[in-house]
């Protein structure tokens, strides 16, 4: 039996029972998610029970999340509805045209690129299998979850 030394600073057996994944809410209201599983690159590219694992994990961690604020609290992108099933709105201030949007699916792959035209930008979402997807700005990760 392997043992370790631990912080506690006990003898700790390897062969102790300990999560390969967790998760809780913090006192701020933000969300956390830990797995030590995910080793192996056929996890994520053909292990379809860790697919679904990971996938209800982001959706988890992103729940309600439809924009991104500024240091002084104000929205600068906004993103709805939430959840999308033809088309997608995206508005924001007039700083923001000409930002490229690139639509991503669970596994990090961009699905689709967009170019904010206005302050106020449709983006069709109708083409997209049914899934969570990451909306992702060119200067900052915006956070959406989108539900098709």
């Amino acid at each position: 039996m392997e043992q370790t030394l631990g912080p506690n600073g006990q003898v700790n057996s390897y062969d102790v029972p300990r999560p390969m994944s967790w998760y809780r809410v913090l006192a701020s209201g933000s969300r956390v998610f830990y797995t030590a599983l995910g080793h192996a690159h056929s996890n994520y590219t053909s292990d379809m029970l860790f697919r679904v694992h990971i996938r209800d994990a982001l959706a988890w961690l992103m729940e309600g999340t439809t924009g991104v604020s500024t240091n002084d609290g104000g929205t600068t992108l906004q993103a709805f509805p939430n959840p999308a099933s033809d088309h997608l709105m995206i508005v924001t201030d007039a700083s923001r045209v000409g930002t490229v949007l690139n639509v991503l699916d669970a596994t990090g792959r961009i699905v689709l690129d967009v170019t904010i035209t206005s302050e106020r930008t449709m983006i069709a979402v109708n083409d997209l299998p049914s899934g969570p997807y990451l909306l992702r700005a060119t200067d900052a990760s915006v956070p959406v979850r989108i539900i098709r």
